[in-house]
């Protein structure tokens, strides 16, 4: 990949389901080190962007590239390599140790029928440090709560070491303190190690202390990107939210509360 090459980068891309459209020629750039959030009401089609970007979904129009090359063109093991995903929701129809379910990040990296090493046990094991699970490699998943299962998927995530990081709500079933700390460890990860973060939030405060761009997404294919601090306004998350607020300064930036 080229020194400037974006990690990821759309070229008039349209999203639509049916007869509704959720993106019309979107032009994205997401450069090593940023770290993005997708905001909007529900139904905007915040999901649906992120799985477009993830290639998880073809474009209506348009093309998605992936450090360079269009993702469509790409093997699936090549962008696993170079992208990660969060879901919404983690399943668990088998059971299966914590340790066993975070390795699972390391299998784009590995040749058929080969098993994890040493060393993928070891990125592993500091994958369950990061995300405040030390001690819970035995555990089976299945008795974990909902806030213990959501950092094990987001471990898995940061074990399998891609350059780009796509997250659908991760601060789901986390409390106020696991939030924080989450939030930190992946902008901290992304700036570290040259990577990229784009992260669905519904918490508009979580994003503006976290996030230094946002895509805004305000429904009816309206949508604005771009620095946090040029897209965060209080007229403008009104509008989006149809919902009157309040801004307020903290030490960590600005803030909205309901009115």
């Amino acid at each position: 990949m080229a020194e400037n090459t974006p990690l990821l980068k759309t070229c008039q891309v349209e999203i639509r389901i049916d007869n509704n459209v959720f993106a019309h020629a979107l032009n994205l750039a997401v450069e090593p080190g940023q770290c993005w959030c997708i905001l909007g009401r529900n139904g905007a089609g915040k999901t649906t962007l992120l799985h477009t970007l993830a290639g998880l979904r073809a474009p209506a129009s348009g093309q998605v590239q992936l450090e360079g090359k269009p993702i469509r063109t790409l093997a699936r093991k090549t962008i696993a390599q170079r992208l990660g995903v969060l879901f919404q929701n983690q399943e668990d129809h088998f059971p299966a140790t914590v340790m066993e379910t975070v390795l699972q990040g390391r299998h784009p990296h590995l040749r058929g029928w080969q098993w994890e090493s040493e060393a993928d046990r070891v990125i592993a094991s500091d994958a369950l440090v990061q995300v405040d699970l030390d001690g819970f490699a035995e555990r089976d998943v299945q008795t974990l709560s909902g806030g213990e299962r959501q950092r094990v998927a987001i471990a898995s995530l940061l074990a399998q070491q891609p350059r780009l990081l796509l997250l659908d709500e991760p601060t789901n079933h986390l409390d106020l303190r696991h939030r924080i700390q989450i939030l930190q460890q992946l902008r901290d990860h992304g700036r570290k190690n040259r990577a990229a973060i784009i992260m669905v939030l519904h918490d508009i405060n979580l994003a503006a202390r976290f996030c230094d761009h946002a895509i805004l997404m305000r429904g009816q294919t309206q949508i604005q990107l771009g620095e946090s601090r040029d897209i965060l306004r209080t007229d403008t998350l009104e509008d989006t939210f149809n919902c009157p607020l309040t801004a307020v300064r903290t030490a960590h930036g600005p803030a909205w509360l309901p009115k």
